[in-house]
């Protein structure tokens, strides 16, 4: 596997991926969104999302095609980025943060020690070239307009069906040389951290917090999803999937049965189906929303999910009353 240690690895697939050629290009795209996680939607696969804040999520394994640049998919690393909506003008104006450019950087160097694309700028889009370029490189500027430097060039690949697709913007097309400069020194950034969350308080009796034992890749979800997704269909994965549905009871996320039976019903059944994706769901609405996959279970949401913190004699006294414990 090829993953980037700075990012949140979430896998997707829509349909199986065959690897890709270690050729040697990258793309850098804009995604018309101030989302700061963006799941891949309609078909559409990056390798790469870069928030303006330096946070970055990888959706396909490197060594594995995505789906982001038509004629260059069989090759090119793809990067998705935040940014890129308001008026033309505002596109073509606005420019990466600097947590944005460290970020690109710091991919970039990666790509080179792990796949060996050169830290070069893509001067168009034709085949065999080797380095790091715009989107708009593989887009046409206009009909009807002959070449434009700048974007799509005779012979060169089309790397988008749309006609003057702005794609990423003039502003950050200026800065790519500036971040192929920062890539070329210094060493890889730590992973970035999530961000801190406030425990929640200790109800006496919550349920026990089990170690994540799990693979990279791999999450707790519906028992008919794909093999990644460990729902109960081994009898060994059902003690953790009764866990997290505890939990789920126990946060107030299952209206059918109280908090306080969270380990009296017969709902904790140990197997993930349509109730525990609801209750999923509600999860994530209530307590760690904007997650690309609410109705799954992953080591994030998880820790979010059974994370507690000791409270006073008095306080818990009074969540015994509360609760009728």
């Amino acid at each position: 596997m090829a993953i980037y240690p700075g990012a949140v690895f979430k896998p997707t697939d829509f349909g199986g991926r065959t690897r890709r050629n270690e050729q040697g290009r990258g793309i850098l795209h804009v995604a018309v969104s101030e989302r700061r996680s963006l799941p891949p939607f309609n078909g559409n696969t990056w390798h790469f999302y870069v928030a303006k804040d330096g946070y970055c999520e990888q959706y396909v394994d490197t060594a594995f095609r995505a789906f982001a640049d038509v004629e260059a998919n069989d090759d090119a690393i793809a990067i998705e980025t935040q940014g890129g909506t308001g008026s033309s003008a505002q596109v073509e104006s606005e420019l990466w943060t600097p947590a944005q450019e460290e970020r690109l950087a710091d991919i970039m160097r990666w790509v080179r020690d792990i796949h060996g694309v050169p830290l070069e700028l893509l001067p168009d889009s034709l085949p065999g070239r080797r380095g790091w370029g715009p989107h708009r490189l593989g887009i046409q500027h206009s009909r009807g307009v002959g070449a434009v430097p700048g974007w799509l060039q005779p012979g060169g690949e089309r790397w988008s069906s749309a006609i003057g697709k702005l794609c990423p913007g003039t502003a950050k097309v200026g800065q790519i040389q500036g971040i192929l400069g920062k890539a070329a020194g210094g060493g890889l950034l730590p992973p970035p951290s999530a961000p801190p969350v406030p425990p929640p308080v200790l109800i006496p009796g919550a349920p026990p917090r089990l170690g994540w034992d799990l693979p990279r890749g791999h999450y707790y979800g519906n028992i008919r999803g794909p093999a990644r997704s460990h729902g109960g269909y081994y009898v060994r994965e059902r003690p953790f999937v009764q866990n997290i549905q505890r939990w789920l009871i126990w946060r107030g996320c299952v209206t059918e049965v109280p908090s306080r039976d969270y380990n009296r019903s017969d709902w904790d059944d140990g197997v993930w189906e349509a109730a525990t994706d609801r209750a999923m769901i509600e999860f994530h609405r209530r307590f760690y929303p904007g997650q690309p996959y609410p109705a799954q279970c992953w080591a994030d949401d998880y820790d979010r999910l059974a994370r507690v913190a000791p409270v006073s004699s008095t306080t818990q006294r009074g969540l015994r009353g509360l609760l009728g414990v």
